[in-house]
């Protein structure tokens, strides 16, 4: 019987991957297929016919017309994994598995990552936080694919709590929660406690990163069950990344606040310290291609050069995401590092924030301020339209970006005086400068400075313009009787052309504030 539902699983899986298999069943077909599938899934774990029906599922999720047609089945498939996948790992200590079951459990794992979708999440799970405390213990299972699953699913569900704005309850956290973190979103309470307790944390009599055991030295025979440093390893850099792709969503406030915290203790210093350290150790030498930036690729921890463009990854997104942590630490590590991480970002990770940035500023739709971005020169110009007048702002980046701050000029900026625009470009280097925020983050506090400058400015009833023809000066002079405002050139203007001192509206004599 279990030959016979081997085969017909196969066949299923043919019909769907078929060039023309959406065209092969009508609806109810589809729907007959999937419930068969379902029934598969709900036989032990450890069956071939479990294992064939994993795939079956897989294809099936792929195809328009199931998702159409049977999606409540699917759905219910996807959501007996997520019971079987925590029942297999949580009920139970962690204990050393066989080669069968743990290509098993990678597929099992693999199979609910790529299937899942954050518009199934109410029909996925009963209760959310138990769900998120599940994921978060899986990150630090010892079984690398689950790990990695939980990791991504749980960037989902955070980007799609980020978007939609949501917070849920507290979250069951078998680590100790960090007290520091008390006050911040429950969903953060986990990240930051995992950052602040992780693995290869211990100081130092310098109060910086202790020597690190050569994780990659171990016998690579071994399971990754009993590569110790191999596994301690891995953990740290992957909820680092988890935490990023957390981090890089939220607003300034909280953003800030999050930072403050890792900073206490020199967290965030022995991060950077043990990444870059591990860089050097590994003679990286390719660019980043950005895809942690959105997505957390699969890793092969056995396999040396998939981990070394994990740990690219990682930097591209902490140097987009972490900015002023990463030029503090920079300018107060030793010189030989410093030197090594000068170099390694100038020609490797800057084209990749540049690249990075200006997706980010591409993806704003807005028709003011509009943006003008020079790749060649690295330069960045905005331009804010008010009244018949451009108001412009240009960036510069430079090649050490992050670690170098961002010049700022502009060679049109009418109705500001000199000290309001140091004041405004002040404000936005220190923001670059000491802030965990990128570039899009300071146009936007330049666009919401330039329109709370005019946006209450009404146009002078003379010339029926914000800006003067002549000398680009605001409406200044207000009648003391009706309040109306006038550039001082037309006004004047106006008192020699009609022999009169009284306000060009009212009739009354002239009395400005």
């Amino acid at each position: 019987e279990e030959t016979l539902q081997i085969a017909l699983c196969k066949i299923m899986r043919s019909c769907v991957r078929h060039p023309f298999g959406a065209a092969m069943f009508e609806p109810e077909l589809w729907v007959f297929v999937t419930e068969q599938c379902g029934s598969w899934l709900q036989g032990s774990p450890r069956s071939a016919v479990f294992f064939q029906a994993l795939k079956l599922l897989r294809s099936l999720e792929g195809l328009e017309p199931v998702r159409s047609s049977a999606e409540t089945q699917l759905v219910q498939c996807n959501k007996h994994l997520f019971d079987q996948l925590f029942s297999l790992t949580l009920s139970s200590p962690p204990s050393p598995l066989g080669a069968t079951d743990s290509a098993m459990l990678a597929e099992l794992a693999k199979v609910v990552s790529l299937n899942f979708k954050t518009s199934r999440l109410g029909q996925y799970f009963a209760s959310l936080p138990q769900a998120l405390g599940n994921l978060f213990q899986l990150v630090e299972y010892p079984h690398s694919q689950v790990q990695l699953t939980a990791a991504r699913v749980l960037i989902l569900i955070l980007q799609h709590l980020s978007e939609t704005k949501q917070d849920v309850e507290a979250i069951p956290f078998v680590g100790k929660a960090s007290k520091s973190a008390s006050k911040l979103p429950a969903v953060a309470v986990p990240l930051i406690s995992m950052i602040t307790q992780g693995a290869g944390l211990a100081k130092s009599k310098s109060g910086r990163s202790a020597p690190k055991a050569p994780t990659l030295e171990e016998e690579p025979h071994l399971d990754y069950f009993f590569r110790h440093g191999l596994k301690s390893e891995f953990t740290f850099f992957l909820t680092w990344a988890l935490y990023l792709s957390w981090h890089r969503d939220q607003e300034t406030k909280l953003k800030h606040a999050c930072s403050s915290i890792l900073k206490q203790d020199g967290v965030l210093f022995r991060y950077f310290d043990r990444l870059f350290g591990r860089l050097r150790e590994l003679e990286v030498t390719e660019q980043p291609t950005g895809t942690l930036v959105d997505q957390l690729p699969f890793v092969d921890v056995k396999d040396e050069q998939s981990l070394r463009s994990f740990y690219n990854e990682i930097v591209l997104l902490t140097a987009f995401t972490l900015p002023g942590a990463f030029r503090s630490w920079s300018s107060e590590t030793d010189k030989s590092l410093s030197q090594f991480v000068e170099g390694y970002m100038t020609t490797l990770i800057f084209p990749s924030v540049l690249r990075t940035e200006i997706e980010q500023i591409n993806n704003y739709k807005s028709d003011n301020p509009n943006f003008w971005i020079k790749t060649r020169s690295n330069e960045i110009q905005a331009n804010f339209k008010e009244d018949d007048t451009t108001i412009t702002l240009k960036l510069k980046i430079p090649k050490t970006y992050p670690l170098q701050p961002v010049k700022l000029s502009s060679d049109n900026r009418k109705g500001i005086d000199e000290n309001e625009w140091r004041k405004w470009t002040f404000s936005m280097t220190s923001l670059l400068m000491t802030s965990e925020s990128n570039i899009l983050d300071a146009l936007m506090i330049w666009k919401n400075t330039v329109t709370k400058k005019f946006e209450d400015i009404e146009p002078c009833l003379i010339c029926y313009s914000v800006f003067h023809i002549s000398d680009n000066s605001l409406p200044k002079l207000a009648c003391k009787t009706c309040r109306n405002k006038f550039h001082s050139g037309c006004l004047y203007r106006w008192f020699d052309t009609s022999h009169k001192s009284n306000c060009p509206l009212c009739q009354t004599p002239w009395m400005s504030d």
